[in-house]
């Protein structure tokens, strides 16, 4: 099994937090490539916590670890080499790995909280359903960049809500966090239908 070196692994930790924190830093359009230099690398004082997670993970394991973990809500490197920083990860390679099943029973559980054509909506500067089954964690996030993709209402929102700090932060986390996500449209197309006729 392949590891990554620790510097490696620093590199791509600081890209990734850069990609999902600023709005100006693509992990996608820098190839995760940064301004760095190992010598710097070896002058920090938390090194030890890159040395560790390079130890703890594959070298195919390191992006989705760090992916996981950042969304989860992890900042500090040293949260991301404990035991739970794994089982985070496992659990989103899980929802990844039955993303079908994962999306067909969280639409159906958004559409009867609230049915296909207020899922979406704001009402009077609030966060529609489909936001707050987010942040309740009843909807997952790739669901959510799925449901986004087709429906587009983060666009809408972005209108609406332009003022609000806290819409802005989940904004950027479903515009950021989309290029990770790898599905086949179509398929998904033809789910969402069914799903909006069952709820109709």
């Amino acid at each position: 099994m392949s590891r990554p070196g620790a510097y490696e692994t620093y590199v791509t930790f600081l890209a990734l937090k850069n990609h999902f924190t600023t709005a100006s830093y693509d992990y996608f359009k820098y190839h995760g490539k940064l301004n760095t230099k190992k010598e710097t690398f070896l002058k920090r004082k938390d090194r030890f916590f890159y040395q560790k997670l390079s130890r703890k993970v594959s070298r195919n394991e390191l992006l989705p670890h760090i992916v996981s973990n950042i969304l989860a809500g992890k900042k500090w490197i040293r949260e991301f080499t404990d035991d739970e920083s794994v089982e985070t990860r496992v659990r989103y390679q899980k929802v990844e790995e039955s993303l079908t099943y994962t999306f067909e029973n969280e639409v159906d559980n958004l559409f009867t909280v609230s049915g296909p054509r207020e899922a979406f909506r704001s009402v009077d500067g609030q966060l529609p359903p489909v936001m707050i089954e987010f942040i309740s964690g009843r909807l997952s996030i790739q669901t959510l960049v799925i449901l986004n993709s087709m429906v587009k209402f983060t666009s809408n929102l972005d209108k609406q809500l332009e003022d609000d700090y806290i819409w802005s932060q989940y904004s950027m986390l479903v515009d950021k966090y989309q290029p990770f996500l790898h599905f086949d449209t179509k398929k998904f197309q033809s789910i969402f239908r069914e799903k909006i006729k069952d709820f109709t």
